[in-house]
């Protein structure tokens, strides 16, 4: 075989490698990176702290075939744990579609990881990981949460999968006030693949009594290719009411 002819029949398989690239995205937050810190911006220099419930940790494999994916919601597979993360044993929810597409979410002492893959059809898709704790302070003074995390996307096939991406976020819920969050985003339009690691870190300044929870979640995420595709600002707005709806859940749990 010559030279030319291996060169020209590795530059066709490379140009139809993406045509059978199946589309998937990850989203991981590692607790081994997970820091809450406690910081004094009183002059008087007073004494600070924080209790917290035990965490409540819990996986959605939420994926639904032609309609939006409601983690959470009856019928959802799901599973919770307790307890810090260094004594969770790794819990796994997996759900499979005869479309070919896979969902799966985890949750142990690592962290929290969601994945998604397959060929699909039309319609949303979603995985959630979660985690959640409430704290309440003593004294005044600035509470600093950040982690690792680590964010895929991409390998649509240009036919059925129109966009994947992947989301981690720290959200933080104050009493009777409005959260507050930090976020990373990954998407994947078209033919293509997103990777970025980063470090998510976020503050807020407390009183003391005060009740504040703390939601970690990591997020994938898929649109078939009939859906429209919302810019990035647009899917980081629909992805902030994730938060709210964990939440709410992670309340229930506690209860």
């Amino acid at each position: 075989m010559s030279f030319f002819r291996f060169a020209a029949g590795l530059a066709v398989a490379c140009a139809a490698m993406p045509v059978f690239a199946v589309p998937q995205a990850s989203a991981r937050i590692d607790f081994g990176s997970a820091m809450f810190g406690l910081e004094d911006i009183t002059p008087e220099h007073e004494t600070f702290g924080y209790s917290h419930w035990p965490a409540r940790m819990w996986a959605d494999a939420c994926i639904r075939p032609g309609e939006a994916a409601v983690c959470g919601a009856p019928g959802t597979p799901s599973i919770s744990g307790g307890g810090s993360p260094a004594f969770v044993p790794e819990t796994q929810v997996t759900t499979t579609l005869a479309d070919g597409t896979t969902g799966t979410a985890t949750f142990s002492s690592i962290g929290l990881r969601s994945e998604l893959s397959g060929t699909g059809a039309t319609g949303p898709k979603g995985v959630n990981a979660n985690w959640y704790n409430t704290l309440t302070f003593i004294g005044t003074g600035r509470l600093w949460v950040e982690a690792d995390y680590h964010l895929e996307a991409g390998g649509i096939d240009g036919a059925s999968w129109r966009e994947t991406l992947a989301w981690a976020g720290i959200i933080l819920f104050p009493t009777g006030a409005a959260q507050y969050q930090v976020e990373a985003l990954a998407v994947a339009p078209g033919l293509g693949a997103v990777e970025r690691d980063g470090r998510l870190r976020i503050s807020y300044d407390f009183h003391d009594g005060e009740q504040l929870g703390v939601f970690l979640q990591a997020h994938t995420h898929r649109l078939g290719i009939a859906a429209p595709v919302p810019e990035p600002a647009t899917w980081a707005l629909m992805l902030g009411g994730l938060g709210l709806v964990g939440a709410a859940r992670a309340r229930r749990h506690r209860g």
